[in-house]
């Protein structure tokens, strides 16, 4: 780095951090957050240009949220509802059974019989049984 900057306020921010010697911190769950500030020299240098004040820049290693970002989770955040909405109603929604083979009638209720004339009854069949 120039001479011209130096590292201003520095902090380290863990998921998971308690104390010092705390053994749980999550792996790669770390950032570092710090800012840079310009020296005298850097002021120096600056004095040309419309500098007023002490001039401060910060960066972070943590991913920021940006408009795009933004965009990507909501839509994708949708289309997950839309596949799940999708599952859902395939197991919820019922299809009532087909009664007839005319197809006019297709998941209507049909009678309870099929209508005459009614096939032969098998072998050994005896009405008089069945009333």
């Amino acid at each position: 780095m120039e001479n011209k900057y130096r590292f201003g306020k520095i902090d380290v921010n863990c998921e998971g951090y308690d104390y010092p010697t705390d053994l749980y911190i999550l792996r790669g769950s770390c950032g570092l957050e710090y800012t840079i500030e310009l020296t005298d020299e850097g002021r120096a240098k600056q004095g040309s240009s419309d500098y007023h004040g002490r001039n401060n820049y910060q960066y972070g290693s943590r991913n920021r949220y940006n408009n795009s970002s933004a965009l990507r989770e909501v839509v994708m955040f949708v289309i997950v509802a839309v596949i799940f909405y999708m599952v859902f109603k395939t197991y919820t929604d019922t299809v009532p059974p087909v009664y007839s083979q005319d197809p006019n009638m297709m998941g209507r209720p049909g009678p309870s019989a099929p209508p005459p004339p009614y096939s032969p009854e098998p072998p050994g069949f005896k009405r008089e049984y069945t009333q």
